[in-house]
């Protein structure tokens, strides 16, 4: 789930006329670098339990309110959209 906060400096970020600019140039990244990612990726788990037990109290007060959902969706995809 994406913060309030999260979603304010991501569309703070879109303001700046810079944000795209290297968006579009190719990016090249070395096989070490990869091979350490790859590595890293390795030992995480494969889901949070910390989001897992959060879903569940979420889901056991009830479904959340239309605007709610509506926020984080936006939110979301505001804060994808500089990635």
């Amino acid at each position: 789930m994406i913060s309030s906060e999260q979603v304010r400096l991501a569309a703070r970020h879109l303001h700046k006329s810079e944000a795209f600019c290297h968006a579009a140039a190719p990016c090249e990244v070395s096989p070490e670098l990869l091979a350490k990612v790859h590595l890293y990726l390795d030992g995480v788990a494969d889901y949070r339990e910390d989001r897992v037990e959060s879903a569940r109290i979420r889901i056991e007060s009830g479904p959340p309110a239309s605007a709610e959902i509506a926020n984080m969706m936006i939110g979301r995809i505001v804060s994808d959209s500089i990635r």
